[in-house]
């Protein structure tokens, strides 16, 4: 199928693309076998999809779930090119996804991870999260978007879980029972590893790897006891720092927003102006 495909973000927990279609109305694709499980959001556009059997008519607010493995075929029947943002993420991520929703019988016998379904209707959720997704791509620097990304991107993948099956999930490991027991320590050393690292680009899998928790619960338990998303901790931290520099030192502004984290000077004088009602020049004057 001719069409443009771009990645717009990598880490180690997702990879994420943007699709537009190339071809032509009334044009037929070959049968094409889809090498990873993906997760797509049909931006724009109209098509007919084939996976499979099944024939399925695809447009705005439909989420094709395409299994590694299946086979395509589609048909352009509108002058309306498609566009499509399509969600990579990690085996294992999508392994433990479905090993905490999946209530049909035991997990256990599945070696990986299979959407039950071949399309889904984004609700008003699932259209906000991918949005987010998105406007923090197009807004922020790639090097303060990362974290940001992943934890909206997983909170994303739970709730297409959720979707499929329903409920609220559970714990299938008695692992986590014990795991429960050790959530404080775990946050403090997520905490202290996001203080001694802050000037660096942090992702999700780094942070939550250092506190010995999977990357599937890490941004919800870290909320609970922090009350602020993994993202918010991080830019707090970075602000923090840059306002004592600014009130002890004489450094350029310039320096003390990348000695705190920041690669954009813009980026950083607009979110600390936000944070602190003032700019930094101002806030060191004053």
């Amino acid at each position: 199928m001719r069409a443009e495909f771009r990645s717009l973000f990598r880490s180690p927990s997702v990879h994420i693309f943007d699709y537009k279609c190339r071809e032509e109305p009334g044009s037929v694709s070959p049968p094409e076998p889809q090498p990873h499980s993906d997760i797509c959001f049909t931006r724009t556009g109209s098509f007919e999809c084939q996976i499979g059997k099944h024939q399925y008519e695809v447009e705005n607010q439909v989420i094709l779930l395409l299994n590694a493995g299946s086979e395509l075929v589609v048909r352009h029947s509108r002058d309306v090119r498609d566009t499509c943002t399509e969600f990579r993420f990690q085996d294992s991520l999508l392994e433990e996804a479905q090993r905490v929703y999946y209530r049909k019988g035991e997990f256990a016998s599945k070696r990986s991870c299979t959407f039950p379904l071949d399309v889904l209707s984004a609700d008003p959720s699932l259209d906000y999260l991918h949005h987010q997704v998105l406007h923090s791509l197009e807004r922020d620097p790639v090097s303060l978007a990362g974290l940001k990304v992943d934890v909206i991107a997983i909170e994303l993948l739970r709730q297409v879980f959720r979707a499929l099956y329903g409920g609220k999930g559970h714990s299938p490991h008695p692992a986590e029972e014990r795991l429960r027991e050790q959530h404080l320590e775990a946050i403090e050393r997520a905490k202290s590893h996001m203080h001694s690292n802050f000037h660096q680009s942090l992702g999700l899998a780094e942070i939550s790897r250092n506190a010995f928790v999977s990357e599937f619960h890490f941004s919800r338990l870290f909320k609970k006891f922090t009350s602020h998303s993994p993202h918010q901790y991080l830019l707090g931290v970075r602000l923090q720092h840059a306002a004592v520099l600014l009130r002890n030192t004489s450094l350029p502004v310039t320096e003390i927003c990348f000695d705190s984290g920041f690669s954009s000077l813009s980026h950083f004088v607009t979110t600390f102006s936000g944070r602190f009602g003032v700019s930094p020049s101002k806030y060191r004057r004053a």
